[in-house]
């Protein structure tokens, strides 16, 4: 039993290591056409996502250095969502509706 609590507390641990640093530059966003934007970089990735939730058609894009990359048009109140590869600097993170 005691060895079993070490190893969930060695578990927690590790996630608010490394899984509490992962998302310090995110934002969430509630843009005028509705619904909830969530976009921002990894820093563990580093991986520039971007992700949009909406009542009608949508679709999520992020762009780095290393290219874009565009979600499918996705339905009404299901996330779209865009991850890419990224450096620290010089992302951008877009939404759409169609």
């Amino acid at each position: 039993m005691r060895i079993k609590r070490n190893l969930i507390t060695a578990g927690v641990a590790v996630s608010l290591l490394f899984g509490g640093s992962s998302a310090a530059f995110a934002a969430t966003q509630y843009p005028a056409e509705g619904g909830t934007w969530q976009y921002g970089l990894d820093t563990w990735t580093p991986t520039a996502s971007s992700s949009y939730q909406v009542g009608r058609c949508h679709g999520s894009t992020a762009k780095t250095s290393y290219g874009e990359v565009r979600s499918v048009n996705t339905a009404a109140n299901s996330w779209s969502r865009a991850s890419k590869a990224a450096n620290y600097w010089g992302n951008s993170y877009y939404y759409r509706v169609c």
